[in-house]
């Protein structure tokens, strides 16, 4: 806290859905200290998990009735109606598309504005025009905000060699909540049996929401690379599976000839038992900043092969091998490699790094630390 009270800060955020980033603010927010930071969050969307994400947290959350992507100038007036209610001192647009509403509405009503960049793509790929537009327009401008808080090393670099200023750029990892995602027995039995994997099978897992750029398919065809070796694995995707994507990748599998080992999971919300319920956990993604599921599944125990996106390789360090993107048989090989040690060993160091590292508590001091001498700054200017 500095001199006259709390850090008084708006986030402006798109929703709370189910996706990593969202799960991030969500962890921040609960571990607020009011003492120190006083915290109102406006969501574009009153989204399906609205409610039941935001119970628990020490912030006040409102929610903006954005009607649509085009609904710009009700909403600007609705977040300007919010700034004025709230009087924050730094308005946060918490990544994507976030972050040019609050850069206009900060510069309009002369606030520090500060960006959140959740992500390792400055353009992001597999996305509309409407979205590479505004990737574009948040590049030629990012000059304008008072500062940048990167999740991930790998993101702040590639953010920076496109031309975001480095020295404004701050990298604050996430923290991993180990309360919440620890080994669960009861839960692996319970996850394992609703499969139908038996105690004694090899059961490798993908926790991903269905997108291209999680390489679902280099999954698949590793699986059929090791099926091929003689390997009696099971193998599950987990993450919703309502989409022409899934039925696309569910037609691989027939294709490969491993249908009958390939469970797809489906949306799961007791996530640390589906982590739990993995012998090997893979990451496989095109392109990640700070993956979250490789965290979640270290903290639960579980032994990972991860491709070299993002923070992967500080993530892992020397608990396995960073492996090459789009490569089915190396995939294969680190799953062998790992399937032959002590997975046991292995997953209790998985944890010990995660509870080191990549803490909570780290997370949030440092969060609210930045804000605080950010508004220290401007009052002292003041």
């Amino acid at each position: 806290m500095i001199n006259g009270g709390p850090v008084r800060l708006l986030i402006l955020v798109r929703g709370f859905s189910a996706g990593g980033a969202e799960r991030q603010l969500l962890t921040y927010l609960g571990g607020l200290d009011p003492e120190k930071i006083d915290v109102t969050v406006a969501c574009f969307y009153r989204e399906i998990w609205h409610d039941q994400a935001v119970a628990g947290t020490k912030a006040r959350i409102v929610a903006l009735g954005k009607k649509g992507r085009y609904d710009f100038l009700g909403f600007l007036w609705q977040l300007i109606k919010v700034v004025r209610q709230t009087k924050p001192e730094i308005l946060y647009g918490y990544g994507g598309t976030a972050c040019l509403p609050a850069l206009l509405v900060a510069k309009i009503l002369g606030l520090k504005v500060i960006w959140g960049i959740r992500n390792a793509e400055v353009i992001p790929s597999f996305s509309d025009n409407f979205a590479v537009l505004t990737a574009k327009l948040a590049l030629w401008v990012s000059g304008l905000p008072d500062g940048h808080i990167a999740n991930s090393k790998a993101g702040a670099n590639t953010f920076i060699a496109a031309g975001y200023p480095s020295s404004r750029m701050t990298v604050i990892p996430n923290g991993i909540d180990v309360e919440r995602f620890h080994r669960d027995e009861a839960g692996r039995e319970k996850v394992r049996g609703r499969w139908k994997i038996s105690a004694d099978e090899i059961l490798i897992g993908l926790v991903a929401r269905p997108d291209p750029r999680k390489e679902h398919e280099t999954f698949l065809r590793a699986a059929a690379i090791l099926v091929s070796r003689g390997r009696q694995f099971k193998f599950v995707c987990v993450g919703e599976a309502n989409n022409a994507y899934t039925d696309n990748l569910i037609a691989l599998t027939a294709e490969l000839g491993i249908k009958d080992r390939v469970i797809w999971g489906g949306y799961q919300q007791d996530v640390a038992a589906v982590y739990s319920a993995l012998d090997i956990n893979v990451l496989c993604s095109g392109t990640e900043g700070f993956p979250n599921t490789l965290c979640e599944a270290m903290a639960c125990q579980i032994a990972c092969a991860a491709t070299d996106v993002g923070d992967c390789r500080e993530i892992l360090g020397e608990l396995g091998r960073i492996l090459p993107f789009r490569n089915p048989n190396a995939l294969a090989d680190e799953i062998d490699r790992l399937a032959s040690q002590d997975l046991v060993s292995l997953g209790a160091r998985a944890r010990d790094r995660i509870q080191t590292t990549y803490s909570v508590a780290q997370m949030t001091t440092r969060t609210t630390d930045y804000f605080d001498g950010v508004a220290a700054a401007s009052r002292e200017k003041g």
